[in-house]
């Protein structure tokens, strides 16, 4: 069967883990005593084991498999992922490559620098999913709920522990304990 997914969100959403894979490695070339593992969070947020992979599987099935979001879903949040990448994060960058970073990083190092990111990106976040109608956040937040929570991913697995209730992609807190627990898994294993 197939699905009502694109090859177009799935060729997106790779060249955006590709990008944020290579934005990792010039910020750790350009700074190296003081990295921000965000970078590396986020090309495994958008590689193949998950939104890439989940983009691919829509190609073939409204449901990504196992990850559980549907092909609408996925389109969304691959929407919301090209958003990210070029009104937040790719500025960010850039900001960070000409040592000219924004005044809210001022100072900041190691797990706070990418606390401090990971922050400002899901405020991003809150305002799109507070636009999103009520019938289109629904099925979506039902949709990543269910999928965050059965996920395999150990960094996940371990931020779902640390809020210690049931997980809601509504709440901003709970999508920054995942993003900065991957940020650290990315940190423990110097991620390259």
């Amino acid at each position: 069967m197939r699905g009502t997914g694109s090859h177009a969100d799935f060729a997106a959403t790779l060249r955006r883990h590709l990008a944020y894979r290579a934005m990792h490695r010039a910020i750790l070339a350009r700074m190296p005593g003081r990295p921000t593992y965000f970078f590396a969070a986020a090309a495994e947020v958008t590689g193949w084991s998950k939104l890439a992979g989940a983009a691919l599987a829509c190609c073939w099935s409204d449901r990504a498999g196992a990850n559980g979001l549907s092909s609408r879903s996925m389109r969304r949040l691959n929407g919301l992922g090209a958003e990210l990448y070029a009104r937040v994060n790719l500025p960010l960058f850039k900001a960070l490559m000409t040592d000219q970073p924004p005044p809210w990083l001022a100072g900041l190092a190691g797990r706070v620098k990418d606390d401090a990111i990971i922050h400002h990106e899901q405020k991003h976040v809150e305002r799109w999913l507070a636009a999103l109608p009520a019938a289109a956040a629904a099925p979506l937040l039902a949709e990543a709920d269910q999928t965050l929570t059965r996920s395999r991913c150990p960094a996940v697995r371990k931020a779902l522990q640390r809020i210690g209730r049931p997980f809601s992609f509504a709440e901003q807190a709970h999508r920054e304990a995942i993003g900065l627990a991957l940020a650290d898994r990315a940190r423990a294993a110097d991620w390259r």
